[in-house]
């Protein structure tokens, strides 16, 4: 299975677990049709950078290295904070300094599927 097969299957599977399998709904969240949607889950259309942004955008608890990648849960969760201004601005940092690798993972996965 190719790294764009394993995307589609995770579009779908927000698609199946978010929007109760209704394209339209899928459709309408992210501002595509309902061809293209069903064209995406289906594996029939490539998961491009874009739509992987809308997904991101149209579904903010969905996990960008579980969509990118499937590393982790699909779901993210948001726990209460206590932490004091310095360690967010730590935790901050260390997110950037992960995305950055995230990224560079990206990269690789895309070029070895060109």
């Amino acid at each position: 299975m190719t790294p764009n097969d394993l995307l589609n299957r995770r579009v779908a599977q927000i698609r199946t677990e978010l929007c109760g399998n209704d394209n339209t709904e899928f459709a309408r969240r992210l501002g595509k049709s309902r061809q293209h949607v069903s064209a995406l889950c289906n594996g029939k259309t490539n998961v491009g950078k874009q739509t992987l942004e809308l997904l991101l955008a149209a579904f903010p608890n969905v996990s960008r290295e579980w969509l990118y990648f499937g590393d982790g849960s699909m779901l993210t969760s948001v726990p209460a904070s206590t932490s004091t201004p310095a360690q967010l601005y730590a935790d901050i940092a260390d997110t950037y300094t992960h995305l950055a690798q995230l990224y560079s993972r990206l990269a690789v996965c895309v070029s070895k599927s060109e």
